[in-house]
């Protein structure tokens, strides 16, 4: 069992309710789409159908397109995302969604709104003679000694049904290869190929790459201190120009003295946190707001300081959007914030801890920091089903997001169901054809355009023209 992921898990707990015939019950599914490819998400839907004609109510939180197109109602809440959302937009059959213009969500399924298709000319052009990685006998899990060319300074997208071998040949072959030969010293000598023990492949082509960035939905911190600003890398330079503001040089206060993690400035009875764990039963406890500072983390002489008229909590609670007109002059500040701005989280708040970030929100944070540094170009990004719990008006963000990557001069592996994001890509590696000891093969490669007249492609039926 240990083996499964999430949705193949789901999905054997939906078979099992099936088997048994009990009804009158109400089934409530988040995202069981997850890490399905196309074929399979039909076979979800049936496995629903019959469920509900049982006797029983099916509930779904769901982004993907076939799946709120099959429902008998749809609850679109918005109208935009974090704080901006939280009403019901509106409610209603597939039908009546579409034509309600208020619903982002209806103007997506009506093809008002569409994400952006690539023509042939627009795809990014490889020959025999462009650079690429090559990976050779790899025979990892369920991989069965293949050799896979993949093109740099490209967007890639890896494919295939669940099972098919595409984690095994990408996150359990390329990266720790790529990390074994990144984590030598710049005097080590290297063969043309990199290979170590534990890893069953072996790859060339290393040399044209600067570095290898796994950006993965896992969270960007796990303390309650942790927040966007910090992680992106301008809570320093927001602390130092708090710093040197005239009552800070007054009382001689450093940029420490507006840290949650100095005892120079932060509420001694929260540590900064601006809450108090109460401990209600042995195995409850609640979140209250420090007494001591009213919930802001600081001590009350530290707020006295203020920086276009707002302390340094004020700060903290503006949302990045809010917080451009704040910091227009500061450039270090302003660059991050715009890129966060541009990749759609211009609604979360500088301070929101980030234990409340979703994953997909954990995921663009993360790009935006990757964006905003002045790093060397030919860097690869390897991301692992980066549309999971996004709307199409984030997975469009996403796509130009990712696409500024490859205009840098870097290359971007993406392993994808989304059909959106496959069509967009520059060239595809299809495993398959089945999942599991059927898999493991490749089955298809090329872009978009050839992949979808390979008769032995899963995905090609699929794929947008």
């Amino acid at each position: 069992m240990t083996t499964l992921s999430g949705g193949e898990l789901q999905r054997l707990s939906l078979m099992t309710h099936l088997d048994a015939g009990l009804d009158s019950l109400v089934f409530i599914l988040d995202e069981p789409s997850m890490g399905m490819h196309e074929l399979e998400k039909n076979s979800l839907m049936t496995i629903l159908e019959e469920i509900k004609e049982l006797g029983n109510s099916v509930i779904i939180v769901e982004h993907d397109r076939n799946i709120i197109s099959q429902s008998d109602q749809i609850i679109d809440l918005g109208p935009g995302p974090g704080i901006l959302g939280g009403e019901i937009v509106c409610q209603g059959t597939l039908d009546e969604i579409k034509k309600d213009e208020n619903s982002v969500t209806g103007r997506f399924l009506s093809g008002e709104l569409q994400i952006p298709r690539k023509d042939a000319d627009q795809r990014r052009r490889y020959t025999k003679t462009s650079d690429f990685l090559v990976m050779k006998d790899v025979s990892t899990n369920n991989l069965k000694n293949i050799e896979v060319k993949i093109p740099l300074g490209c967007m890639v997208g890896v494919a295939g049904v669940s099972g098919s071998g595409k984690s095994s040949l990408i996150s359990d072959t390329l990266v720790p290869l790529l990390r074994e030969h990144f984590s030598k010293r710049n005097d080590e000598e290297e063969e043309e190929f990199i290979q170590i023990d534990e890893i069953k492949g072996k790859i060339s082509g290393w040399e044209n790459l600067s570095d290898c960035i796994v950006v993965t939905q896992s969270p960007i911190g796990r303390s309650k201190t942790s927040n966007p600003v910090s992680y992106i890398g301008i809570w320093d330079n927001i602390r130092k120009l708090y710093a040197k503001q005239k009552l800070a040089k007054k009382r001689n206060y450093s940029p420490g003295h507006f840290s949650f993690n100095s005892d120079k400035g932060r509420c001694p009875h929260c540590k900064g946190v601006g809450l108090i764990d109460l401990q209600i039963s042995f195995l409850t406890k609640i979140d209250l707001p420090c007494e001591e500072c009213g919930g802001t983390g600081y001590n009350p002489e530290i707020l006295e300081v203020k920086y276009q008229g707002k302390n340094i909590h004020e700060i903290l609670q503006l949302t990045v959007s809010e917080s451009l007109k704040i910091f227009k002059e500061e450039e270090r500040i302003l660059n991050h914030l715009k890129i966060l701005d541009e990749i759609g989280m211009g609604y979360i708040t500088l301070g929101q801890p980030a234990t409340t970030l979703s994953g997909g929100e954990a995921q663009r944070v993360k790009l935006a920091r990757e964006l905003g540094r002045q790093r060397k170009i030919k860097t690869l990004y390897v991301l692992d089903e980066p549309t999971t719990g996004l709307h199409y008006n984030d997975v469009l963000k996403l796509i130009n997001l990712l696409d500024k990557l490859v205009v840098q001069g870097n290359t971007v592996l993406i392993i994808e169901h989304d059909i959106d994001i496959l069509s967009y890509t520059d060239y595809i590696i299809e495993l398959g054809p089945e999942g599991g000891p059927g898999g493991g093969e490749i089955i298809a490669l090329g872009s978009p355009n050839e992949i979808k007249s390979n008769e032995r492609s899963k995905t090609a039926p699929f794929l947008a023209g």
